[in-house]
């Protein structure tokens, strides 16, 4: 399985395109959630988890996309389980899910999304 950490990719999907001069096709939604207690305690408690637990998640899904929010929040085993917070005005979980298995291979180094599996919207790549 691709795993963020193992690719040497950043473990926030945003970090991807900060200062690299990368041209959007399509903004970030960008919503914010801060990260409650409980939520960190059950992140930080997570095994062999990759990284530190950040205290705000960022939506990374296109601005204007259909239903909750998501925002990548750790990954656990090793980089082979990604954590994210879903939420919306009533609701949040944190879900573990696959990262979608889109590549963009019009490029001369292919891109994986880094999204999670069955995202709304454009790929991570389109971002």
């Amino acid at each position: 399985m691709f795993s963020r950490a193992k690719s040497g990719y950043p473990l926030r999907m945003f970090e991807c395109f900060e200062n690299a001069g990368v041209a959007r096709t399509w903004p970030q939604c960008g919503r914010q959630s801060s990260i409650t207690a409980s939520e960190h305690a059950t992140l930080n408690g997570l095994p062999d988890r990759l990284g530190h637990v950040v205290p705000v998640a960022a939506c990374e899904l296109a601005a204007g996309h259909p239903g909750s929010h998501v925002a990548f929040v750790v990954a656990a085993e090793d980089g082979d389980h990604w954590w994210w917070l879903r939420w919306d005005a009533r609701h949040r979980h944190l879900i573990r899910l696959d990262p979608c298995e889109r590549t963009a291979t019009d490029e001369d180094v292919p891109d994986d999304c880094l999204l999670p599996s069955g995202h709304h919207g454009p790929h991570s790549f389109e971002l």
